[in-house]
This record gives C-alpha cells, structure tokens and sequence, in this order.
C-alpha cells in the first residue's frame, strides 16, 4: 500500500531535526521542508535535490531545543512562529527578511500543560496572527501593520467574592486549528477538573466583535468531557473535522456512555460540523496511544493524523500506522513496525528519517 522513495543526503548535514513544516516548493516535483534542528536553528530542506540552507538561529527565553518544539506557518509563507510546544515564550520571524519580527508570551499560569496557542489566517485580505496571550484569552494581531485586533481588558475571577465578570471564560486555551477555507477555527484545550474540551467559533465574527472567541454568538463546545487535550484533530473539508481521542468515562451517565459502544474505555474517532457542533458520526476502538513523554514534565498525545486521497491515516508510537475507510470505519491496512515522522501535504508523503539523519518517503498507493 505504500511505496518508499528515498532521498539524497543534505548538504549540509543540518544536524538532528526535531520538528518541522511542510513548504509548497518552487517545483512540481519539489519536496520542502521549513525544519528546526537541535540546536534552535531554522533551515529550508529541499529534499529532492539534498539542498539545506541555514535561514536563523531562534532566539526565544528559555527555549529548550530537546523539548517539544513547534512551527507555524502563514499561507503565503513568509512568516513563521516558533515555541516550545509547552513553553511561555515564542517568536515570531519574518522567513523573507531573516529577521524576528517579535517575541510573543503568554502568562505563566499552567502553561506547561497544553499547546502554546498560534495559528495564522488570512482575513478580509490580510494574514493575522492567532496567539495565546493569557491562559483564559487569545489575541489576533495583523501581521501588516502590526495592529491589536481585538483589543479588550481581560476579564476576572473574584476569588473573595466567588464572582466573575462579564465576558469571563474558564478555559485554557491549547493547539489551534483553523479551517481550510480560513473562516473557522478549533482549540483543543481544557477547564478544571482537569478534562479537555474542544471549542469553535466563526473567525470574521471575531474581527468584528473582540469577544467572540468566549462567549459570541458563534462560540460554542463542540465536544466535552474528554480525557485529555491537544487531541489529534485533521480536517475533512472546509466545515468537517475528525478527532482522534478518548472521553472521560466518569463525567458521563451510563444512557449516555451507551452511544460510544460496549467498550466505555475505548479510543474512539468522531467526526463534526465546526458550524453547529454537531457530531455527524463516530468509530469506537480505535488505536490507542501513549500521553506520557520520557522528558519528565512534558504530557502530550504521542499520535498523529493525516487524510490522504479521502482516508484517515493514524500512526503512533505504540500502535504503528493504520489506514481507515471515513465511511464505514474500516481499518484497510496496518503495520506495527511504521511511524512516520510527519507527513507532507503538499507532496503527498509520510517522511522519516534514519540513525544518521537521512529522509525517505512513504506514498500512499
């Protein structure tokens, strides 16, 4: 079902790449990659060709080039944002100039829990900056002119008096997904118990109304009382996305926990309309996976997500890659011994690399 493609070894050796981003190319049969290496330095791959280019080194407080790292990337690709995964600080660089644009933070509150929150979307013609400022807000800064879209004063907790004011959300904010057509976005983030809980809303909306993103008309919980957070989300089409994750069991009725099979503990994989919330369909005793890092601290899904040529391709540390049909939740293939680095979808190819560094492909057929 899949057919190896192997690469040429990059010159020069760019070192240990920890994660990476796929670029569209310069040609047809380009394969490219934006990739930061060990030791916080960003270069251009070109696979195809076994050319590497050095771009920066990044410079973030208190990053730590042997955690989880991130990257984000506008549409156009000129601007790039970078982070620990599950750390406070970011920057955000400018990939024509070279040069950093700005350093982003978010407020110290839990936030080696979930995702730093940053996406880019392109609204009424202009690319904007979706960032985590706080663990309860989001911002959205136009990348142009370097304006504050949704300027606002943070809402708070009386603690005393138990009251908060209006406009108040009890919500950490983690990883963003933003639609294929730009006009909606999901977090995967969480509320006290601890339990994650997954939310949408309209993107124009928030342009128009600051607080959209907590309590507008469009802001709504897609799926709650779920087992975790930063789940592996992938997007079907411009208002359909699957999720790839667990429910926690103990916060449902028993009539309830009915819907999701015999099997209450079982991984599932469910389908929804971001307009409505709606849950359009679901597959139980899915693959499961591993939460749990090696690097004391850090607790994230060890699983990935990809759609290729209208099938659902998940792949884990533990469980290997799986291929599985969106219509009837068939698993078509499966094999233990793969687990892609990332997959590139401007190409088409599930990348890996070896001991020594070296990038092969896997197609699927």
């Amino acid at each position: 079902m899949f057919e190896t493609i192997n690469f040429p070894a990059l010159v020069p050796n760019p070192g240990t790449v920890m994660d990476m981003h796929a670029l569209r190319g310069m040609e047809p049969q380009a394969v490219s990659l934006l990739a930061l290496n060990q030791e916080g330095e960003l270069w251009r791959l070109e696979l195809h060709s076994g050319i590497a280019v050095k771009l920066l080194q990044v410079d973030i407080p208190g990053f730590n080039p042997a955690h989880p790292q991130q990257i984000v990337l506008s549409r156009n690709e000129r601007f790039a944002a970078i982070s620990n995964r599950f750390g406070q600080n970011a920057a955000l660089y400018d990939l024509q100039s070279l040069q950093e644009v700005m350093k982003l933070s978010r407020d110290d509150y839990h936030y080696e829990t979930c995702t730093f929150p940053l996406a880019f979307a392109e609204l009424d013609n202009r690319t904007v900056l979706i960032k985590g400022t706080e663990w309860r807000r989001l911002d959205m800064l136009d990348m142009e002119s370097g304006a504050l879209l949704t300027g606002r004063e943070s809402p708070v907790f009386d603690s005393e008096d138990k009251v908060r004011s209006e406009h108040y959300l009890d919500y950490f904010y983690g990883k963003l997904h933003v639609s294929p057509d730009g006009e909606w976005i999901v977090n995967t983030g969480w509320i006290w118990h601890p339990i994650g809980s997954i939310r949408a809303w309209h993107l124009p909306s928030w342009i128009a109304n600051c607080w959209e993103a907590e309590d507008g008309p469009t802001a709504h919980n897609v799926w709650e009382y779920l087992e975790d957070w930063d789940y592996p989300i992938v997007w079907m089409d411009d208002h359909t996305f699957a999720v790839w994750g667990k429910i926690s069991s103990d916060m449902y009725e028993e009539e309830e926990l009915e819907i999701y099979g015999d099997d209450k503990y079982s991984t599932i994989l469910a389908f929804f309309d971001v307009r409505t919330g709606e849950r359009k369909k679901f597959f139980v005793k899915m693959p499961g996976y591993r939460m749990q890092s090696d690097i004391k601290g850090v607790y994230y899904p060890h699983a990935q997500m990809a759609q290729v040529h209208g099938k659902l391709v998940l792949w884990g540390q533990d469980n290997g890659l799986s291929v599985w049909n969106t219509g009837n939740g068939d698993m078509e293939y499966a094999e233990q011994t793969l687990c892609p680095d990332f997959y590139h979808e401007h190409a088409g190819l599930f990348l890996q690399t070896d001991e020594s560094g070296r990038f092969s492909g896997l197609k699927l057929t």
